[in-house]
């Protein structure tokens, strides 16, 4: 089994002591552990949130933030996450090829881009609908297709 899933951490989110996600229950090799793969998908979720809401809003602003050159292959990543997400139908790039700025309001914007991201940090397959059930069971997202709000999925 893949690691970031043993730790039902699918996008390897560093632990910080100052960051006490629901279901967090502990951390391994500066990795959070979660109870159960939705909650480490909503982390991710409601953590790119306010990625969104501090102004990182292009994929390469996202994704050099979330994983740094220092540890990663950030520029692969980059590319790898951009390939998904234009074939989701998104445009990521500006006729120069510049970087579009992502709705990061938009739940579901920020849905597809925690799929995207799983394919990459575990390179395992997960299907979106599977990604999207997970993201509703852990409050992230309405059943009827109606995004729920960060202050509703805080409280």
């Amino acid at each position: 089994m893949v690691t970031e899933f043993k730790r039902n951490n699918p996008l390897n989110i560093r632990y910080n002591k100052h960051n006490q996600w629901i279901g967090q229950i502990g951390q391994d090799k500066g990795f959070c552990v979660f109870e159960t793969a939705e909650l480490g998908f909503r982390a991710a979720f409601l953590l790119l949130k306010n990625y969104g809401r501090k102004g990182f809003d292009t994929l390469n602003l996202v994704l050099y933030r979330w994983a740094p050159p220092t540890e990663n292959p950030t520029a692969a990543y980059v590319e790898f996450v951009a390939r998904r997400m234009i074939m989701l139908g998104y445009e990521v790039y500006d006729d120069d090829l510049n970087f579009q700025r992502l709705d990061m309001g938009n739940d579901e914007v920020i849905k597809d881009l925690v799929y995207c991201m799983c394919l990459f940090e575990s390179g395992k397959r997960p299907q979106l609908r599977e990604v999207e059930a997970a993201l509703r069971r852990a409050g992230c997202l309405c059943c009827d297709d109606e995004p729920l709000g960060v202050a509703d999925v805080l409280s």
